[in-house]
């Protein structure tokens, strides 16, 4: 979590319809509802459906992907705000898996 943490702070936030000439290498796209996540996924080539509440192929609420040479994070919007302030339920509160643990033998 913490690896995507910082990948996603360092990203250029951005419109999904400027990616391609954004200078850096990862961009994040933001959306706030099914109607424009759909939007975004249907422009990049990815599955726009929910499955279970959460947009397929993402975890924690977020897709990467390449696009335009670039490496695109499509990320809710309540998620990156939890991002931004380091809120310690992200990602665990979308895994629906509140602590696992292993026992070795």
């Amino acid at each position: 979590a913490n690896q995507m943490r910082d990948k996603l702070l360092r990203a250029t936030v951005a419109n999904v319809d400027v990616v391609g000439i954004q200078p850096t290498e990862s961009v994040v796209v933001t959306y706030n509802s099914q109607a424009i996540y759909k939007h975004i996924a249907t422009k990049v080539g990815i599955q726009p459906d929910y499955k279970n509440g959460d947009p397929r192929s993402s975890f924690a609420h977020i897709n990467a992907v390449h696009y335009s040479g670039k490496r695109l994070y499509i990320v809710d919007e309540k998620t990156m705000n939890k991002v931004k302030v380091s809120d310690p339920s992200w990602p665990v509160m979308y895994a629906g898996v509140p602590t696992i643990s292993f026992k070795y033998s």
